[in-house]
């Protein structure tokens, strides 16, 4: 799998090199995101760049809580 490297929100994101950057969406308690296309397919969606996640007691399970789980998966 190959991958690329684009600067948003004064954080390097590492991505799969079929999304291409489309714009900052925002900041928020877990991390920054953006908005992304898929090249081949134009499909849109957001890429959450989890920061900083074990800096506040609780903050890690307060996110696991808040996410679905098949979104969790080694690439």
């Amino acid at each position: 799998m190959q991958r690329h490297t684009f600067t948003a929100l004064n954080s390097t994101f590492i991505v799969d090199a079929e999304y291409e950057f489309v714009k900052e969406l925002g900041q928020g308690a877990y991390g920054c995101v953006v908005a992304a296309k898929h090249r081949r397919t134009g499909e849109s969606c957001a890429i959450k760049k989890i920061t900083n996640i074990n800096t506040k007691v609780g903050l890690l399970e307060s996110f696991m809580r808040s996410q679905p789980y098949d979104m969790y998966r080694k690439s």
